[in-house]
């Protein structure tokens, strides 16, 4: 019997008829009129697909670069009295997968000790394509991810839709540039031990998340076209969450170096002339600064891929010479192709058929900055390879990345010119155009069922062709418009916003989001895009931006110029003070990318993330960690000169004046203008090293280990040539540190053997203990030491000023220990 379709227009999926095993980890359901499969994986991810009709749509995963689906051993098993089961032991541990309900497919998965991990139900499917599939939630749970969204950090009460579109960054604003469709749930009952697990709602379409906002105990996850395919990554912690979930949609590969330094860019630098001048002023005032963005004014007539014949009229001379300098040069390069006959890259891509069409086969464009434009369809991988052609005119001029802006795609019917002004009249969406199915790349369907992996595909095409251009070079691509898996090809930032106190302030948490959907390189534009930025908010943004796993200052033009010294020299000064501090921490920073690369761990991250147990921690979204070990708290009201900081439990000591606080608590600290709140968790090594004005200048101090006492803790130094893929062959070299604190006060420091194939030039180290009274005795690898002088035997010396002990000792890469002993 059909079974009807109740007045939502969705009719839910029928009973299991019947099932099968098809593969390791994998049971095919018989649904009547619709098919489910339900995929284990060794890690203990479940993967739930279905779809009406007889059989699975075609797989799009390998088009979106998603990592092979390892399957697990489980086998499936009769329950009583109807039902059907998976036990599974991975390498994660034990778990059950069970399909119980009678009357409609419904998942539920446990794990190890019983405890259910997700209830999926209520799978529905309308006439119009969408296909809908309901997360059980209760009272109290917390969910966290979709990328940047506007509001508060935690999504649960509200509804959001995911389309990538060309809209600037607003209060309330959606949907916005990219679509991460994946949810973080946090669940911490009083009394009980805390878990996370993951929610990725995978396919090309737009999509919806209601997170229980209409009914509170169900999120309702809606994709606009295709079928139901939802994976759940079991935690229990947030870190595990987002490891099943780099090891699905891939791994963000470790960035060069010189992208985690800070970015200068303006739409635009209309001339050569102008991008050295301001490169000038960048090094005569000594503003730390790695790189300079070309919004669209290089170009010819806003075509992609060329130069300015009269204001950039020798590009490589222009790139080389900023190199000599310590800058990189990255362009700006839209996905819309000029159409112009008499232009030899539209005239090929339209030879060889690489641009999206009507329904009709008749040939589409949009308006955008050079008027008429067309698109190309990089569902296609001959259109992606074709597409990294294209970029010779700028990497062989030696550009060292390229920014992919406007390819949500954005466009518009009709607008205004008034010489360099533009102004857009109507936005336009792309109707009736087909592009390929990237599941199928043989077949066309309408561009809107496929548009949120638009700018993704594009983003893989540009990765791929610097990678072709460049194989031992780690290719830098920052991108706008994304989608789950994007950071494996891409840097992300927020998109268009303006220079105000509440957009500072959503750029936290939009930043936190993205970071919380597996994007470690991220950010938002310092100083805001749009407006008039004043010196107070520039200074705070400086100061927070400066913390942004990706950092750029970006403005627009006929808007006030936001290089840091058109400030005043306050603003100059504190905006110099936040940068030195950002190259000061790199050591840090470059681990962290490290460790984003082997286990997709966020180099931003919500208090809650090691500290989950904490409901006031799980609450705060104005406050950040960096990494495990530093806590944010940046000012984010105007005229505001002291700042209150919620600290999790532990020892925490501000980084500036070594003042120590016992948390959990909330302090009152000061907050002039020169400062921004940092604090340092007790019991951790943070590694730094004197600032420089780029990371080509070779630091007066290249290693300071940074103790803070107050537990115990362990660190892996890691390091490399900073540019090339060499490491990946074990051209890196890693040095273990570890910190051991003794309940009679003594404190023990071991540092290496270094390992690896990286060569480290010999220099000496200096170990900084912060909060340490006068010690009593210093040893070097079992050595007493003598206050000042240095002790050849060991090559070391220790000095103690202002509370800080301060131990240099020569380093070959051998193992070396510290002792310190308390005065009596």
């Amino acid at each position: 019997m059909r079974r009807r379709r109740p007045p939502s227009g969705f009719a839910p999926l029928g009973p299991v008829l019947g099932h099968a095993a098809t593969g390791p980890g994998c049971v095919d359901f018989d649904l009547g009129e619709s098919i489910a499969r339900v995929e284990v994986a060794r890690d203990g991810s479940v993967r739930v697909r279905a779809a009406t009709g007889r059989a699975l749509p075609p797989d799009p995963s390998d088009a979106l670069g998603r990592e092979p689906w390892r399957a697990s051993n489980a086998e499936p098993f009769a329950l009583e009295p109807t039902g059907v089961a998976l036990a599974f032991d991975g390498a994660d541990g034990s778990a059950r997968v069970e399909i119980t309900d009678r009357t409609s497919f419904a998942v539920r998965i446990y794990e190890r000790g019983g405890r259910e991990i997700a209830h999926l139900h209520d799978f529905a499917f309308a006439r119009s394509g969408e296909a809908r599939v309901a997360i059980a939630t209760a009272p109290g749970e917390r969910f966290f991810g979709l990328g940047a969204k506007t509001g508060a950090l935690d999504r649960r009460g509200r509804a959001f839709v995911l389309r990538n579109r060309d809209h600037p960054v607003q209060p309330g604003a959606d949907p916005l540039y990219h679509s991460i469709p994946f949810l973080l749930r946090l669940v911490a009952p009083e009394g009980e031990t805390p878990r996370a697990d993951g929610f990725l709602l995978d396919g090309c379409a737009p999509s919806r998340f209601d997170v229980a906002a209409s009914d509170r105990l169900r999120v309702v996850a809606t994709i606009g076209a295709g079928a139901v395919d939802l994976t759940v990554f079991p935690g229990p912690a947030p870190a595990d969450v987002l490891r099943r979930y780099a090891a699905r949609t891939g791994h963000a590969q470790r960035p060069p170096l010189w992208a985690l330094g800070h970015h200068q860019s303006r739409w635009g630098y209309r001339s050569a002339r102008e991008v050295r001048r301001v490169a000038r002023e960048a090094r005569r005032r000594r503003i730390p600064t790695d790189a300079i963005h070309l919004d669209i004014d290089h170009m010819d007539a806003y075509r992609v891929f060329t130069w300015h014949p009269k204001r950039f009229p020798d590009p490589a001379r222009l790139v080389r010479e900023l190199g000599e300098a310590g800058f990189r040069v990255v362009p700006i390069v839209d996905p819309g192709v000029k159409v112009d006959e008499q232009w030899a890259v539209f005239r090929d891509g339209q030879a060889n058929e690489v641009f999206v069409r009507h329904e009709d086969g008749s040939p589409f464009s949009l308006r955008v900055w050079p008027r008429d434009a067309a698109l190309p369809d990089f569902h296609r991988a001959e259109v992606r390879e074709w597409w990294g052609a294209q970029h010779a005119p700028l990497l062989d001029a030696g550009v060292a990345g390229i920014w992919n802006d406007m390819n949500e795609p954005a466009g518009w019917k009709r607008d205004v010119r008034i010489g360099r002004f533009i102004l857009p009249l109507a936005r336009q969406d792309l109707g009736d155009v087909r592009a390929a199915d990237p599941a199928d790349p043989k077949r066309r369907v309408l561009h809107e069922t496929v548009r949120n992996v638009y700018g993704h595909l594009h983003c893989r095409a540009t990765h791929e062709a610097l990678v072709r251009h460049a194989p031992e070079r780690r290719p830098f691509v920052l991108t706008r418009a994304a989608h789950a898996g994007t950071q494996r090809w891409a840097a992300i930032w927020t998109g268009d916003t303006f220079s105000t106190w509440e957009q500072l302030a959503l750029s936290l948490r939009m930043v936190l989001g993205l970071s919380i959907s597996g994007v470690p390189l991220c950010g938002a534009d310092i100083g805001g895009f749009a407006g008039w930025c004043t010196p107070e908010l520039f200074a705070r943004w400086m100061q927070l931006g400066a913390f942004y796993p990706f950092a750029r200052t970006h403005s627009m033009w006929l808007k006030r110029r936001q290089e840091p010294w058109r400030f005043g020299k306050r603003v100059e000064s504190i905006a110099r003070a936040a940068l030195e501090l950002r190259m000061r921490l790199l050591p840090y920073l470059y681990g962290l990318f490290c460790e984003a690369e082997a286990s997709g761990a966020p180099i931003w991250r919500p208090l809650f993330w090691h500290h989950p147990g904490d409901a006031r921690a799980a609450a705060i979204d104005d406050q950040f960690l960096v990494g495990r070990d530093l806590l944010v708290a940046p000012v984010l009201e105007r005229g505001a000169s002291v700042r209150d900081v919620y600290l999790p439990s532990g020892i925490w000591t501000a980084l500036d004046d070594d003042a120590r606080y016992v948390g959990p608590r909330t302090v009152r600290v000061a907050a002039p203008l020169e400062r921004i709140p940092v604090f340092v968790r007790g019991g951790s090594v943070l590694p730094t090293r004197s600032p420089v004005r780029h990371v080509g200048e070779t630091p007066d101090e290249p290693l300071v280990l940074e103790v803070y006492p107050g537990g115990d803790a362990t660190l892996e130094l890691v390091e490399d040539d900073g540019e090339s893929i060499a490491y990946r062959r074990g051209e890196e070299a890693r040095t273990p540190v570890r910190l051991r604190g003794r309940a009679s006060g003594r404190l023990r420091l071991e540092v290496g053997p270094r390992e690896g194939g990286f060569a480290v030039a010999p220099r000496i180290v200096r170990v900084a203990v912060h909060g340490c009274p006068p010690p009593s005795s210093v040893w070097v690898d079992a050595v007493r030491l003598a206050p000042g002088a240095v002790d050849e035997e060991v090559g070391a010396s220790w000095s103690w000023e202002g509370g800080v002990l301060h131990v240099r000792w020569r380093d070959a890469g051998t193992s070396r220990s510290l002792e310190v002993d308390p005065a009596p």
